[in-house]
């Protein structure tokens, strides 16, 4: 990644290309791969999971950002931004996933407990945007707690079908 951001720099001094470089910080969204914790841990609950496992300590913290407030930023922002500028795309509010699972349940009305699995990953203990450049020009709109809701209705329709959560019994 920075990488790439070298060589978009190294194009817009070197050639006066029009480049923006934006930086995503854990993006999240309904259709999510299950390789991701986001979707992952919350699949795990609306599926009945409980305790509900999270790799490492489950300490790691990760700023989420829905995938709709990504592509809201870059359309707001493209237009502000000078050529070579860097954005942080992200909320700024620091996530573990032991409170992912746990503010997940809240939403979703569930009682679970949140266990770690030390003999997995746990990546880099923290990764959460620095977002006062960001706010300069907009600023995210879809909590955390609404991502939760609007990624479990989408699993339990797949689920469940169009009766969603309410034709898994014990869910709300």
């Amino acid at each position: 990644k920075l990488t790439g951001e070298y060589l978009a720099k190294f194009a817009v001094e070197r050639y006066g290309l029009d480049c923006k470089i934006y930086r995503p910080f854990g993006g999240y969204g309904e259709d999510q791969s299950f390789d991701y914790p986001f979707p992952s841990i919350i699949k795990r609950i609306v599926n009945g999971e409980n305790p509900v496992t999270v790799w490492g300590s489950g300490d790691q913290e990760r700023d989420f950002i829905h995938i709709d407030d990504i592509v809201s930023a870059v359309l707001t922002t493209i237009p502000l931004m000078k050529s070579g500028d860097v954005l942080n795309l992200g909320t700024g509010r620091a996530l573990s996933f032991r409170q992912l699972a746990l503010i997940a349940a809240d939403q979703l009305g569930i009682k679970i407990k949140v266990v770690n699995d030390s003999s997995k990953p746990e990546g880099v203990f923290s990764r959460v945007a620095g977002i006062q450049k960001l706010l300069q020009y907009w600023q995210p709109t879809i909590s955390v707690e609404e991502g939760i809701r609007r990624v479990a209705k989408a699993l339990a329709v797949q689920s469940f079908g169009s009766a969603g959560l309410d034709g898994r019994k014990g869910l709300p």
